[in-house]
């Protein structure tokens, strides 16, 4: 790797050993080959100690044949980390009481630390190294790291969310225990529950308990629709190509997936956008007639007919594409087929003008001049209402006191007859 890099390309196990140095964190691109398609599932983590026996060797959370196949043997395995911890602890005294029982490998398969050789646990799999941790966290020298990893061998308290390969190497390096896979899967697990579950939940209490029966239901209804499309058919997908920045699903995903989001987006957009001018209609040109039930149910249609026809590019014009790195390693990346060309640059354009600045003056617009209007037409209520009662004189010895009272059809506070008070 070269110096100053942080996180080397993904490479063949082959090509990386020569630049490895004692201490770096070696992350393995976990493949699984589901037939049509190679899906990367995960990233194994391992720590690189050295070379023994003139093999590299890294430390690792991994059972016996779980994340790897092929083993060494017990014995041999149980000997061959016999010689690392003599080797690397030799001359300090009682070296061999410092370590104890750990030396000795479980007959189960639990997940366990252990010592193997790089090149089995790679196998065909890609590798890197990635030290990028260097730059928030200051690394123990290479002596004390692997000081580190060799007290664990032997322990078999790995916890998938708490305690895994990441956590294990990270805690070796860096002293603190820290996982971003976990932490993005959670986040996006998350996310897509309440998307899916909370739109559930307002599409089923606006059509089943409340019943639609005003426009405002139907553009929430609506809403619900479109938040519910993004929890289906987009976060679920574009996690794992955010996380490992590579397309690993099926190539008509690459379609769907784009295409889905935003007629999401557009639908949403444009209901808000609906509804905002529903409200100005509704405040200033009420004598003109509202929208009713029917008129909204067609408005909902035109609105994804449109989303639909807006959206259609990202459907029609995305790809899976393998792109070579530097290394001659091909990665695959769901890309816009006419990327480059300047129609393609001047239709994303137009998508961040109609969901993007156009909705957010209108919306801008509308509310606050329906806020401005409510505002000035209680002033004028007050004030009208003030000069009626001083407009009329008092009798003396009599106090009045007015209960006013508000007219809808002349839209002025009428007072009412005066109540006589006793002095």
């Amino acid at each position: 790797m070269n110096e100053g890099k942080l996180k080397s390309e993904w490479t063949e196990v082959k090509d990386i050993v020569p630049y490895l140095e004692k201490g770096d964190l070696i992350e393995f691109k976990r493949v699984w080959d589901l037939g049509i398609i190679k899906q990367h599932i995960y990233s194994h983590w391992a720590l690189f100690i050295g070379h023994l026996e003139g093999l590299p060797r890294i430390v690792h959370f991994a059972s016996q044949d779980d994340d790897f196949k092929g083993s060494e043997g017990y014995a041999k395995l149980s000997e061959m980390i016999m010689k690392i911890k003599c080797s690397y602890f030799e001359g300090l005294k009682g070296s061999y009481k410092l370590f104890g029982n750990t030396t000795n490998i479980k007959d189960d398969n639990g997940v366990e630390v252990r010592c193997d050789s790089l090149y089995e646990v790679a196998g065909n799999d890609l590798v890197r190294v990635n030290i990028e941790q260097d730059a928030h966290g200051k690394p123990f020298p290479p002596s004390i790291v692997i000081e580190r990893a060799l007290l664990k061998l032997g322990s078999g308290d790995y916890n998938l969310l708490f305690n895994n390969c990441e956590h294990f190497v990270l805690w070796c390096r860096y002293g603190y225990k820290f996982s971003k896979q976990i932490i993005w899967c959670l986040l996006y697990a998350v996310i897509a529950l309440f998307a899916v579950v909370g739109n559930s939940l307002v599409i089923y209490v606006t059509i089943i308990k409340l019943r639609p029966r005003s426009i405002t239901t139907y553009f929430i209804i609506n809403l619900g629709f479109a938040d519910l499309l993004t929890g289906v058919f987009a976060i679920p997908f574009k996690f794992q190509a955010a996380l490992f920045q590579e397309w690993f699903l099926p190539h008509s995903l690459c379609q769907i997936v784009p295409y889905a989001e935003t007629v999401s987006l557009s639908v949403s957009v444009f209901t808000l956008t609906a509804s905002a001018m529903h409200e100005f209609r509704t405040v200033f040109f009420s004598k003109q007639g509202r929208l009713n039930c029917s008129n909204a149910r067609s408005l909902v249609l035109l609105i994804w007919a449109v989303a639909a026809v807006v959206s259609l590019p990202h459907g029609l014009f995305h790809k899976v594409y393998a792109i070579k790195e530097p290394n001659n390693v091909t990665i695959m990346q769901c890309r816009p087929v006419y990327a480059e060309e300047s129609w393609w640059k001047i239709y994303n354009i137009y998508l961040t003008i109609i969901h993007y600045f156009v909705p957010m003056l209108i919306l801008d617009t509308a509310y606050t001049m329906i806020a401005f209007k409510n505002k000035y037409k209680r002033e004028y209520r007050r004030v009208f209402a003030w000069m009626r009662c001083r407009s009329q004189p008092e009798p003396l010895g009599e106090l009045r006191k007015f209960d006013t009272e508000y007219s809808p059809e002349s839209e002025i506070y009428q007072p009412s007859s005066p109540i006589r008070m006793d002095p």
